[in-house]
């Protein structure tokens, strides 16, 4: 498995590994268009970290979650900033702690996900969303992402204030 793999390797190994995987659950707040994590059946481990860190997620009904790391002895570090972002504090706190598998209708709950989708549904679905956000204005929506991402790394005060001269320019 990939866990058995990273065992194996030296620590500068491992760090260098999970610096990529960093770099992964960050890069959708760096592009400067909407990221939309299209989730069909398990999504595990990084598989969930990386639905947390998109701007939009949807899933095939029947879609499974979950950290279960602290199962083979491991915490989830790297994926628990785009969680707490998310979907809270304590509810990641809880994935990560007890490793429990969610079914998507639990993820939806949590605020995980954006949407599920029956499987027969799911492609058309994922291209309906897809097209309005195309349809929109690219400059506007990148602006938008941007300040947004930024907001959330303010105090509220603060982050009011920036929003209002953000959309002064927009």
């Amino acid at each position: 498995s990939d866990i058995e793999h990273l065992l194996g390797l030296g620590t500068a190994e491992r760090e260098a590994h999970f610096q990529l995987v960093a770099a992964m659950l960050t890069a959708p707040a760096r592009i400067g268009k909407p990221v939309i994590a299209a989730i069909q059946g398990l999504a595990l481990g990084g598989g969930t970290g990386l639905t947390a860190a998109c701007d939009f997620a949807i899933a095939e009904a029947g879609s499974i979650f979950g950290l279960p790391e602290v199962d083979v002895g491991l915490w989830p570090c790297t994926l628990l900033p785009a969680l707490v972002r998310r979907i809270g504090v304590h509810k990641a706190y809880e994935l990560a702690l007890f490793g429990q598998r969610i079914t998507a209708d639990d993820a939806l709950a949590l605020g995980l996900l954006n949407r599920i989708v029956p499987a027969a549904a799911f492609e058309q679905e994922l291209q309906q969303v897809a097209q309005r956000i195309c349809a929109l204005s690219p400059v506007v929506v990148q602006m938008g992402k941007r300040a947004f991402q930024q907001s959330l790394d303010t105090e509220f005060h603060t982050a009011t204030r920036f929003m209002g001269q953000v959309m002064a320019l927009n």
